[in-house]
């Protein structure tokens, strides 16, 4: 039993240590990658900008009992894709963690699927859209807060 001891005990403290360089570690990755983070955000600025002003509409159509209409759709297809777009350039510099990178991706999937099929359920489509679209949101404003890409709010 003491042999046990002894031996796990510098196992137990070896892994204490690599985990503190660990996150010392990924704390000036996260640093040296702010800059570039920032250009990323930077070149999808723009486009977040317009598209956020289009999820708003989309928003406030549904909010107000508004059929949604194909252009509808579109809008919220494109800005999906511009959204993941931005997930893919930042996500890896700014340590996204896999489980994030898998939620961010399992929603393209179902939005490219659905983005790329001709519904015949308008309304529906863009409600199912709206969903992976808001997955995507928030894995974008996980790993780019400036980015402040729309989010999906109301019923």
């Amino acid at each position: 039993m003491k042999f046990r001891r002894l031996f796990l005990a510098p196992l137990v403290a070896g892994a204490l240590a690599l985990a503190a360089c660990s996150s010392t570690q990924q704390a000036a990755v996260g640093n040296a990658n702010a800059g570039q983070i920032g250009a990323q955000v930077n070149a999808f600025a723009a486009g977040i900008a317009g598209f956020n002003s289009g999820i708003a509409g989309v928003l406030a159509k549904i909010n107000a009992g508004i059929a949604t209409g194909a252009q509808d759709f579109k809008m919220v297809c494109g800005a999906a894709g511009m959204a993941g777009g931005l997930f893919d350039s930042v996500a890896p510099l700014a340590g996204a963690s896999a489980q994030d990178v898998a939620n961010e991706r399992l929603a393209m999937l179902a939005l490219s699927s659905a983005c790329t099929a001709n519904p015949t359920d308008v309304g529906t489509a863009v409600a199912t859209a709206l969903a992976s679209y808001q997955t995507v949101a928030k894995a974008v404003n996980a790993v780019a807060p400036a980015a402040q890409v729309a989010t999906v709010t109301g019923p």
